[in-house]
């Protein structure tokens, strides 16, 4: 059944990594890539700038920090450990008993 998967997954995703030279660790390529295309900028760095910190000024939060929500969130994350630690406890001092 793997077997069959594995054939599915090959046939209907083909790779494409199969046409592309390797590359060589520090070998430098003797063309110069660059982009079909060229396109102008018709701002200055000051309208730039401004329009990012515009942008970013304007993105809602992703979260709201909440005192109490960090507090539940220590104490149910440290109930599991801490009934964990009675147990180890409970158990050593059952086993200590038993020795007597």
């Amino acid at each position: 059944m793997v077997v069959g998967l594995a054939t599915l997954a090959y046939v209907v995703f083909p790779s494409s990594a199969t046409n592309v030279e390797p590359l060589v660790v520090g070998l430098r390529r003797s063309t110069t890539s660059s982009a079909p295309f060229t396109f102008p900028v018709n701002k200055s760095d000051q309208e730039r700038v401004r329009e990012a910190e515009e942008l970013a000024s304007s993105v809602k939060p992703i979260y709201q920090y909440q005192e109490r929500a960090l507090d539940s969130a220590k104490i149910d994350h440290a109930r599991p450990f801490s009934r964990a630690s009675r147990l180890r406890r409970t158990r050593a001092r059952r086993r200590r008993s038993c020795r007597r």
